[in-house]
């Protein structure tokens, strides 16, 4: 409960934008993600890695690759294509993601298509500069489950400090099923090398309680 009233909270501060925008990358610019999550119940441990890049292609075009995969070989992989849906003159951003790919399952691989609405806010605070993020997807996939909605959210602090918090929490429901989501509050760290390591505690709800330790890779280009 006071994990979700912080992020409240964080999201109703007083916001300024972020100076790179909070949507597209900038024309020849890019970024690259690397992280794996180590989870266990009960006696189970299993893991799940994730690789995501993205390239800004012109002003109004960035595209990117989304890979995700576990232990048991179930993910996805999307190619994808994000456009600005509006330009506001204030501080608000919002964007049309649209991928296409597979995914992976214990029967073999399915073709997979997803479109994601993204909304953006860069903020103020009492802790300093920060940014928020809310993005709600539907993938629609060729097998069983064919449709799953998502919706998630990320709220960060950023600025000139190397150490900074974030948090993120994922939600995602499929017919028949009780909602699956997960919280993971982390510490980013911006090394000399202007790299932005990861470290973050994930409790996630999905037919199991699972609590998660994650470790990630940040890289601007």
């Amino acid at each position: 409960m006071h994990v979700v009233l912080w992020f409240l909270v964080m999201i109703l501060v007083t916001s300024e934008p972020v100076s790179a925008g909070a949507w597209l990358r900038e024309k020849g610019t890019g970024f690259l993600s690397v992280s794996t999550t180590a989870r266990q119940a009960h006696d189970t441990v299993g893991y799940e890695t994730s690789i995501y890049s993205e390239y800004g292609l012109t002003q109004n075009m960035t595209i990117g690759v989304d890979l995700n995969q576990n232990q048991h070989f179930f993910g996805h992989t999307l190619v994808f294509a994000r456009f600005p849906l509006a330009r506001t003159p204030g501080k608000n951003r919002f964007a049309l993601e649209l991928g296409l790919g597979g995914s992976s399952d214990s029967t073999g691989w399915s073709a997979m298509q997803k479109v994601t609405l993204s909304f953006g806010r860069g903020f103020d605070s009492r802790f300093g500069p920060g940014w928020m993020s809310l993005d709600l997807a539907t993938e629609l996939r060729d097998t069983a489950p064919k449709q799953i909605m998502k919706f998630d959210a990320t709220v960060g602090l950023s600025g000139a400090r190397r150490l900074q918090p974030m948090l993120q929490i994922e939600t995602s429901k499929i017919d028949g099923k009780p909602l699956f989501w997960s919280v993971t509050p982390s510490l980013r760290y911006r090394d000399k090398g202007d790299r932005t390591w990861l470290f973050g505690i994930e409790h996630k709800e999905a037919d199991k309680r699972f609590l998660g330790a994650k470790i990630g890779l940040w890289k601007a280009f």
